[in-house]
């Protein structure tokens, strides 16, 4: 069996996930004709690891533009009490007007395309496998790692799903959804959840 998609790389070149009926290229048997392939196949992506230093330099980035942003209007109130000429009351009204389009631009409504998974304090968390169940079936979808902001991806359709959370040194968490037809975003896993240490 081989497997493809973009930004992906098959097989795995990491060790062993150590989930039952696992798959890493070896031939597979098929020996009657009731057997059914349903292996869990690991994929490496191609893309780099995030950075934390680029997170943090991005947030530096933004709030260094929400400053100057602030300051050139507060500057031209300046210019205009000091200058009282025409010319400076319109650049006074020019700077406010790209101040009310850069708050809207930059603090507008955006939603998350990803859930997060939070410890103690509000502190995110590393290395949580996020499971998707089908619950009619009991069959795993799809499971996915949370990376180091604890975010997680996961696409979901109409149906009803086990969702659980697990982590060495947490307290298991399972969640049950159901996705009616009436709810049109149903597209994206988007659940922020707080797992407990084990005491």
């Amino acid at each position: 069996m081989d497997v493809r998609r973009d930004g992906f790389l098959f097989p795995s070149g990491n060790v062993s996930l150590g989930i039952d009926n696992e798959y890493q290229g070896e031939d597979i048997l098929v020996d009657s004709q009731d057997d059914v392939v349903n292996k869990y196949v690991p994929v490496d992506p191609t893309e780099k690891t995030a950075s934390k230093f680029k997170f943090h330099l991005r947030k530096w980035k933004k709030r260094i533009a929400i400053l100057l942003g602030f300051s050139a209007p507060l500057f031209a109130v300046l210019v205009v009490v000091f200058v009282r000429q025409w010319w400076t009351v319109a650049l006074l009204l020019l700077h406010i007007s790209l101040l009310f389009l850069f708050i809207r631009l930059s603090f507008g409504k955006k939603e998350a395309q990803y859930g997060r998974v939070f410890g103690e304090k509000n502190s995110v968390l590393m290395g949580v496998t996020v499971s998707l169940f089908e619950k009619r079936r009991n069959r795993l979808i799809e499971y996915y790692v949370t990376d180091i902001f604890g975010r997680y991806f996961l696409p979901i359709a109409i149906g009803e799903y086990n969702i659980i959370f697990e982590k060495n040194g947490f307290e298991r968490k399972q969640i049950d959804l159901n996705i009616s037809s009436g709810e049109k975003e149903a597209k994206i896993l988007k659940i922020d959840v707080m797992l407990d240490k084990l005491k």
